[in-house]
């Protein structure tokens, strides 16, 4: 297959293209896509920077564009925001599994996963796997709350409100993903419940580390390869206060457990392999002339009231603010 990667109107150095461009060269073999600079000729046109696109939840970014007016049935995306709608076809990270279409859409992993070692400047051999179970994380949806009252002997559960792992300008941003990566190590079983989205960065990074996660979101849908049952435990939403005890009762089988997730994350989610697994994935969705059949204005579901709403409640949240400001001045 081969695949012509997209730009649209973002800051260079945040697009991801040049990357997923430079990914798809150097991917394990054997080599079953490639890319081309040529859209005319590419068998899909992959914009893969939809999370960057701030407020523009419905993607007009994208479907404004040339290219998508003039092959609408080679055109995909890659969709990491917590809060999705499936406007085009393509791979999606947290697409909520009462709307998920296998259809026209790929249960995806986060493009971009961090192995927890590379955060410790001494490695891994001098921490102690003292704990059984560990959450280091925000209140980012109500679940968590539940997370952040769980009382159990060597566990550690930890609050970090005000900080975002992904942004260098938060206070002690350094010291708060060592202290991640530490809490990781020393854990058998790690606590993976949904923040915003229904996934979550910390259950491939998890996996990364060879640790055992505990999944909790009841509406993620898990990306097709992987025996998630062999190395994770998924659990319900409402039942959080059990674990304590559920994991007790497993801890003799974390080990081998947080070997076969290093080893699943190696096959499915590693840098080298990671976006060809998926576009392998995708390619299945196509049809002789491309993503025919799929609407023309998007999926019209649920899923875009869902968005519809979370839109329209950040907007409000951002005027108050900007009013607030104004205020204090």
């Amino acid at each position: 297959m081969k695949v012509h990667f997209a730009r649209t109107r973002v800051p260079n150095g945040a697009s991801i293209v040049d990357t997923m461009i430079d990914r798809l060269a150097g991917q394990a073999e054997p080599q079953r896509h490639v890319g081309t600079a040529d859209p005319a000729e590419a068998d899909v046109i992959l914009f893969p920077d939809c999370h960057l696109l701030g407020l523009d939840w419905r993607l007009t970014a994208i479907a404004t564009t040339d290219l998508a007016r003039r092959y609408p049935e080679k055109v995909a995306v890659y969709d990491e925001r917590d809060v999705p709608w499936c406007r085009f076809p393509g791979i999606y990270v947290s697409m909520p599994s009462p709307c998920f279409d296998r259809t026209w859409q790929v249960a995806g992993s986060y493009y971009t996963i961090e192995d927890p070692t590379t955060r410790l400047d001494g490695g891994t051999s001098s921490i102690e796997q003292d704990l059984l179970f560990g959450f280091v994380g925000g209140r980012t949806h109500p679940c968590r709350d539940a997370v952040f009252a769980l009382d159990a002997d060597r566990a550690h559960v930890e609050s970090t409100e005000g900080f975002v792992f992904y942004d260098p300008t938060s206070l002690h941003f350094a010291e708060r993903r060592r202290n991640f990566a530490e809490i990781v190590f020393r854990s058998k079983f790690v606590l993976c419940p949904r923040g915003w989205g229904t996934s979550s960065i910390r259950l491939y990074e998890t996996m990364a580390a060879g640790r055992a996660p505990v999944i909790i979101a009841d509406e993620w849908v898990p990306p097709t390869g992987p025996d998630w049952s062999a190395f994770s435990i998924t659990w319900p939403e409402g039942r959080i206060a059990e674990l304590p005890r559920i994991l007790a009762e497993r801890e003799a089988d974390a080990e081998e457990m947080g070997r076969r997730a290093r080893l699943a994350f190696d096959s499915w989610f590693a840098p080298a392999v990671v976006l060809s697994r998926q576009l392998d994935q995708l390619e299945e969705r196509l049809r002789p002339g491309g993503f025919v059949g799929f609407p023309s204005g998007g999926v019209k579901d649920a899923q875009y009231r869902r968005a519809l709403v979370a839109n329209a409640r950040t907007r409000y949240h951002e005027v108050k603010a900007k009013v607030a400001g104004v205020v204090r001045r």
